[in-house]
């Protein structure tokens, strides 16, 4: 985890003032451009040029929130903070998922919301390794999160109506917002994590399948191609069902393990 200072307003001896003040000088230009990000703890678009949200992605983002959390106000104010509204005025919705939410807007952290969509690096969603800022003047310190999601890989993705829905960016960002709450991914290949157990349980609330498997399969096409399926299961119907993913050309099988699909090499 990163951790970034401003305005300490400590003193140093002579003899390192010089190369202090060189360090000072990095450390101050990168947190000055994040204390204009930063207004205070909350869900917030991020500012970043290129990591801005549009319009259409803004929308697609919260019209999928407001179906899987039934908050009909939930919107983003002027200046990009994500606000529930009332939390009695609901329509539908599942309690588990505006429980995360909730508990993310009330937490005291601050979520950057980027979009990468198109990043090699990032798949579905992933979540930064978090960063303290703090300000002695005025007094502030708070854990940011980045919270990273791809649009494109969800129109990209191969999978049944069910299975879209249940896999979803709204999905996706609450799962990366547990990640922030404290919950973990699975270390066993059986296990599905803490995070997708929270999840599972708004999909069951909506009727949905749920994330049978956490570690998806890996299959070759050809050298220079593979696809990732992940599993979910249809409860009421006893029938899993497939999620298919192309991963690029020239990606290792490594490098999709960051976000909300990794991957197990299935055995020859």
């Amino acid at each position: 985890m990163k951790r970034f200072f401003t305005g300490s307003g400590r003193s140093v001896p002579v003899w390192l003032a010089l190369p202090l003040c060189l360090i000072a000088l990095v450390i101050v230009t990168v947190t000055n451009s994040m204390a204009t990000e930063v207004k205070g703890p909350g869900l917030w678009l991020s500012k970043e040029k290129n990591h801005f949200f549009s319009e259409a992605h803004k929308e697609s983002l919260l019209e999928n929130l407001r179906q899987i959390t039934g908050l009909n106000e939930l919107q983003f104010s002027e200046d990009g903070q994500l606000q529930p509204g009332s939390v009695t005025n609901l329509s539908g919705g599942s309690a588990a998922s505006r429980q995360i939410l909730l508990r993310a807007i009330e937490s005291g952290h601050v979520f950057f919301i980027e979009d990468h969509s198109n990043s090699s690096n990032v798949n579905f969603g992933q979540l930064d390794e978090g960063t303290v800022y703090e300000n002695d003047s005025p007094k502030r310190r708070f854990l940011i999160w980045r919270v990273r999601l791809d649009f494109e890989d969800f129109r990209k993705m191969a999978a049944s109506r069910q299975v879209r829905e249940a896999f979803s960016v709204g999905f996706t960002f609450l799962h990366e917002l547990l990640h922030g709450l404290g919950h973990k991914d699975p270390r066993s290949i059986e296990d599905v994590g803490e995070c997708e157990e929270i999840v599972n349980q708004a999909r069951i609330e909506l009727n949905l399948p749920v994330r049978d498997q956490y570690f998806a399969a890996q299959l070759k096409i050809t050298d220079n191609f593979f696809t990732v399926r992940l599993r979910f299961r249809d409860q009421a119907r006893r029938k899993n069902l497939y999620l298919f993913f192309i991963a690029p050309p020239g990606v290792n099988a490594v490098d999709v393990t960051e976000g909300v699909v990794s991957v197990q090499k299935l055995p020859r």
